[in-house]
């Protein structure tokens, strides 16, 4: 997976996804494991949170293959959020964040943490009109829009 690389004037940030399948299941069962990975993982990536970790474990039927734990820590920047699915063994985790951040880092950050053997990562760059600088964006949108007859 290539770095995220910011826009100079665009673009809101990136959102890192993660799919984990065949993880640790001691680990994504436990829910203070859970809340300590959100707690600590914003301070090393360069992110500040908003308030202490959210985790809950969720049943969405009657079947125990179907319960989970999930957490949300919100940051300044965005958020980051965990979703496992212990009987399933599997665990899907987004960052979203406003700020640049070493994606491939915090990739195998958390890989490393959760034990992932099968890890599908995707990341997407969010927000691509939306202008850090309204001005500067403006220009580059609207050369955009001349280039690809877009109408106004």
């Amino acid at each position: 997976m290539k770095r995220y690389m910011k826009y100079v004037k665009m673009g809101f940030g990136p959102h890192l996804i993660i799919d984990g399948y065949d993880c640790n299941k001691k680990k994504i069962s436990d829910m203070e494991f859970i809340y300590r990975f959100l707690d600590e993982l914003p301070d090393k990536i360069g992110m500040r949170k908003v308030g202490k970790p959210d985790v809950d474990k969720i049943f969405e039927s009657e079947k125990d293959e179907d319960y989970g734990i999930s957490g949300l820590v919100l940051i300044m920047e965005s958020h980051i959020a965990i979703h496992s699915f212990p009987a399933k063994n599997c665990i899907f985790i987004d960052i979203f964040s406003c700020k640049d951040f070493d994606t491939d880092s915090t990739k195998k950050m958390i890989i490393e943490a959760f034990e992932i053997k099968k890890p599908v990562a995707t990341l997407l760059s969010r927000g691509d009109e939306f202008p850090k600088n309204i001005k500067e964006a403006k220009a580059i949108w609207d050369n955009f829009r001349k280039d690809k007859k877009c109408l106004k």
